[in-house]
């Protein structure tokens, strides 16, 4: 059994179906022909209804589509088959939709990482009135206090944040430096390297 989300030509509404063949069976429809008040909690009514009570919902749809084709779905004249025939829809008839109408919210685990480390410099930066702070990623393996590169994000106070992603201790330095020149001015640009800064 193909478990699908489809509605009807004109209707907005998505219902509960299932694929056989070139055909789409309205699940909720067929319970009420063949099991009358056996889906009183409504699980057939949507794909979303079904997945939000994917244990009790899943044999009962199977039991419904076993139920339709033994009783005249297949195109025999079974007892039900002229009630059971509003239910049956041509695949061609309907459309299709994703699963899922609504999906739950996702974290790609890097990317919220990212998130998590920008969030907290910026906090950060307004808890302690500062013109700049930078946060980096401790605790992995290829950034922190082991190793000689950083994942970093150096947050201003304009909002602007300047995510580094992974750059050598070194690279950072020159990035922060970089930055506090720039908060400096014209102060900074006039003054001459000291000796042995390298380039």
């Amino acid at each position: 059994m193909r478990l699908v989300s489809f509605s009807l030509p004109g209707a907005p509404e998505r219902l509960l179906g299932a694929l056989e063949g070139d055909r789409v069976l309205d699940l909720a429809a067929a319970a009420s022909v063949v099991a009358p008040g056996l889906d009183a909690a409504g699980r057939l009514r949507s794909l979303d209804c079904l997945l939000s009570d994917w244990d009790q919902g899943l044999p009962l749809a199977r039991s419904v589509m076993e139920r339709a084709a033994g009783a005249g779905g297949g195109g025999g004249g079974g007892k039900h088959a002229a009630e059971l025939a509003p239910a049956w829809h041509p695949r061609i008839r309907v459309t299709l939709h994703p699963p899922v109408s609504r999906p739950p919210a996702v974290r790609d685990f890097y990317a919220f990482e990212a998130h998590v480390k920008n969030a907290r410099a910026r906090r950060k930066l307004l808890a302690k009135s500062l013109d700049l702070v930078v946060g980096n990623l401790v605790g992995v393996d290829d950034s922190g206090f082991e190793v000689e590169t950083n994942r970093a994000v150096v947050v201003h106070r304009s909002g602007q944040a300047d995510d580094l992603g992974l750059v050598t201790k070194r690279e950072l330095a020159r990035h922060v430096v970089d930055a506090v020149a720039a908060l400096l001015g014209p102060r900074v640009a006039a003054a001459p390297d000291a000796p042995g800064t390298p380039p």
